[in-house]
């Protein structure tokens, strides 16, 4: 019996001991407690024993001294399990500490670097970090050399910030990058597809996701090809997830990290457009899974080394868009960025942008542990360099939270982030070095054609280095002869006087001093019929609970909506207009329970090349009120004729651009039909009097009153006058239904909408036109 309590007894014991075990021996790469390195460990050990078993956890490295401030705060969150005299530690740390890191002690990258299993976060402990020059002042370059400046400032004139804009709000529209959401997975892939059409025909450029073990999430890969030295190669990347504190469902991650992989994509599109041939591998890489402890770069950087690939620089884009502090670019000088490749970045910058309209300029800081990808290849011995938005402690203080969005960015249009992307542009084409353009002349590529209308198209292609001028040679679908056009001297040319819905095709070809290339394969395009829109870039609100846009009228437009759920296409809707004519143009905001500030503009693409355009502004303003706003506008002398797109905008509290996604407020997209003004453009004078003298005699033409106010109006005319045909027009210049009998001098004109008319006289030899207003006139004033 007593043999069997003691079993018994021996029994709970262990079961008792196992729902308490340290944490370290909840991961399957378990280590017993001999492993206990010193007192510190031992202590951690025991206070391990608090932490609840449900909690996940994982193996990593950090700084010492973040280690020890997260252990005082946290202690149940994580076990030091050794530490080494560069001021590193093992640590065994649960999600839970690592968000508190990310909250409390640091504000950069997640300031740890993840390991599979604790044996390899105690082996990272014995790898030492090359050593690096440590003084940052000499500017002088021994492996690097400056003499691509034809290619560079070509490039850097391309640099678009709106791109760079546009791809941080799309990268933000995903609400959360966090690796284990599948939007996470999305924002590669739909990236993926983005940067293999900026790359389009070049068979040298090659776009590959790059799976992990340590995450769901993939990495990005762009690979152009060198055409002398394929081995070598010139590293450009950045982190594309994101993370948030307050709950990584909503992690917008607009700066960190959307703005670099913007800055890093735009100058893809740059480098892609003038056709740049390195001779030496870039690679483009946007990182999966840096907010967890460098995942994907860790694994990506290992296996280069593993397979001793020849890298020889690495550059990192981690957060471009927050001008926080005094200069524009402060490069990083912790003991993970090497010193060599600083002070080229920063001989960059004193050659291409000491002033002028690339000027910029730089400063230096130093970053915390494991704070961005750079350390991934820091760690396996290759050169890196981490240029930042400001300097460290005047950085974005919106990071990690959901307040990471392109909002609160200080300036607009990501200005801030092109620098970068110029920075970029300078260092990959200078490490790289660019193709003899002269002996090599290629055929451009990647042939587009936009702001299509009716009659025109502008047609672009890649920019050839060492191109004196293109030709172009463009054909109707079908046809066998080619209209060609010479000495074209940029990489676009606006095409005009087209027929009007139907097809076209286009070739390039490039015109170099001692040779020319071959035509490029053919591009093809649509003019637009005369009764089809544009296509034009999307725009809504996100949240329409509290405001929408109510009505809009204008001319045959009459709408009354409501909320669209932040966007409503009316483009079934038309109104006619004719050039030289001024319009009346009302809208009118709906509220749920009380009215807020809302802007308010409206455009009409009234040269119908698919852009909404500052010019063809026609409404702006600011109004809290639900009662209807009207504004007065002319349609312009040179408007093209044909249907057109109207596009209304209404946002609380902000203003707004023509292609804005944005939070509160609504968008609707209406027609417009341009038709040809038939009358005659007369004096102001001569409009102002309703009484015409043809000639010396006493012929009078007189139509009273006017404006006619209301059903009726007299025309008084010689009754031995030689008038072969009297005609009503509306202000369209289309005919009324409406007899006029010369001898009549009152004229029934009740079922006429209030507006303009003009009464058209066609004598022997000639027309005279009389215009009348029908109702009060608050039109053409």
């Amino acid at each position: 019996m007593k043999t069997k309590k003691l079993l018994l007894s021996a029994f709970l014991c262990l079961f008792i001991f196992s729902q308490i075990q340290p944490i370290w021996a909840q991961n399957r790469h378990q280590r017993s407690p001999k492993t206990v390195k010193n007192d510190t460990d031992a202590k951690s050990f025991n206070q391990s024993r608090t932490i609840q078993k449900s909690e996940e956890s994982f193996f990593a490295t950090m700084d010492s001294k973040d280690a020890q401030a997260l252990k005082s705060k946290w202690p149940n969150e994580i076990l030091i399990l050794s530490s080494n005299e560069d001021g590193i530690s093992a640590v065994h740390l649960t999600e839970k500490g690592a968000h508190e890191l990310h909250r409390k002690i640091l504000v950069h990258g997640p300031g740890y670097v993840y390991h599979s299993s604790q044996e390899s976060a105690l082996q990272a402990l014995q790898r030492k970090i090359p050593s690096q020059n440590k003084s940052v002042t000499s500017k002088e370059v021994a492996t690097f050399s400056i003499d691509q400046d034809a290619v560079v400032q070509q490039a850097l004139d391309l640099v678009d910030n709106t791109n760079i804009a546009t791809t941080i709000q799309n990268l933000e529209d995903y609400g959360t990058r966090y690796h284990t959401y599948s939007s996470a997975t999305d924002a590669v892939t739909d990236m993926k597809a983005h940067w293999e059409s900026l790359a389009a025909s070049r068979s040298d450029v090659s776009v590959q996701l790059v799976n992990h073990n340590s995450t769901n999430m993939p990495s990005l890969v762009m690979t152009i090809t060198g055409s002398a030295f394929p081995e070598e190669y010139v590293i450009i990347g950045g982190h594309i997830d994101s993370t948030s504190g307050s709950g990584n469902s909503n992690s917008p991650g607009a700066d960190d990290n959307a703005s670099g992989i913007a800055s890093i994509t735009e100058a893809i599109r740059v480098l892609m457009a003038i056709d740049f041939q390195p001779e030496r591998t870039v690679e483009f890489m946007a990182y999966a899974a840096e907010e967890v402890g460098l995942r994907g770069s860790e694994e990506i950087a290992i296996d280069y080394k593993d397979r001793n690939v020849n890298v020889k620089s690495v550059v990192q884009l981690d957060m471009t868009n927050y001008a926080g502090s005094s200069e524009d670019v402060y490069l990083m000088t912790d003991t993970y960025t090497d010193n060599t490749l600083n002070n080229f970045l920063m001989q960059l910058m004193d050659h291409y942008n000491a002033s002028g309209t690339h000027q910029l300029t730089y400063g230096t800081s130093i970053c915390n542990y494991g704070c961005s990808d750079h350390y991934s290849w820091a760690q396996q011995g290759y050169a890196v360099s981490f240029p930042f938005e400001a300097s460290f402690g005047d950085h974005n203080p919106n990071i990690h939270t959901p307040n990471d969005t392109y909002e609160n960015s200080p300036l607009p249009n990501a200005t801030h982030a092109a620098k970068f992307t110029k920075l970029a542009l300078e260092y990959i084409i200078e490490t790289a070095k660019s193709a003899d353009g002269t002996d090599n002349c290629y055929t451009p590529s990647s042939l587009s054609a936009s702001n299509i209308t009716t009659t025109s198209a502008e047609l672009s292609w890649s920019m050839v280095n060492g191109a004196e001028n293109y030709s172009l040679r463009y054909r109707l679908q079908g046809e066998d002869q080619w209209n060609t056009l010479s000495e074209i001297q940029s990489a676009n040319y606006n095409l005009e006087n087209l027929s009007p819905e139907s097809d076209y095709e286009f070739q390039v070809q490039t015109i170099c001093a001692s040779q020319s290339s071959a035509f490029s394969s053919s591009q093809s395009f649509s003019t637009l019929s005369e009764n089809q829109l544009p296509v034009y870039c999307q725009s809504s609100g996100s949240n329409t609970y509290y405001e929408w846009i109510e009505m809009v009228e204008l001319n045959e437009i009459s709408n009354t909506s409501g909320s669209d759920n932040g966007y409503g296409d009316y483009s079934n809707q038309v109104a006619n207009v004719s050039p030289n004519t001024q319009y009346q143009l009302t809208v009118k905001a709906g509220f749920r329970s009380q009215s807020y500030l809302e802007y308010w503009k409206a455009w009409i693409d009234f040269n119908r090349n698919g852009t909404y355009e500052a010019s063809e502004e026609v409404l702006n303003t600011s109004s809290s009120s639900s009662a209807n706003i009207s504004i007065n506008f002319t349609v312009p002398t040179e408007a093209s004729l044909g249907r057109t797109g109207m596009r209304i905008s209404m946002r609380y509290n902000t203003g707004q651009a023509s292609c804005d996604n944005f939070n509160f407020g609504e968008v609707e997209d209406y027609a417009i039909q341009i038709n040809e003004n038939t009358f005659a453009a007369r004096s102001n004078s001569e409009k102002n009097h309703s009484s015409i003298t043809i000639d010396s005699k006493v012929e009078n033409l007189i139509v009273y009153p006017n404006p006619v106010h209301d059903n009726f109006f007299h025309l008084n005319l010689e009754k031995d006058s030689k008038i072969q045909s009297i005609k009503l027009f509306n202000n369209l210049g289309h005919e009324e239904n409406l007899k006029i009998i010369r001898n009549e001098e009152k004229i029934d004109i009740g079922n006429l909408k209030n507006g303009i008319y003009f009464i058209h006289i066609q004598f022997e030899e000639r027309l005279e036109i009389l215009r009348f207003v029908k109702g009060t006139n608050t039109i053409d004033k």
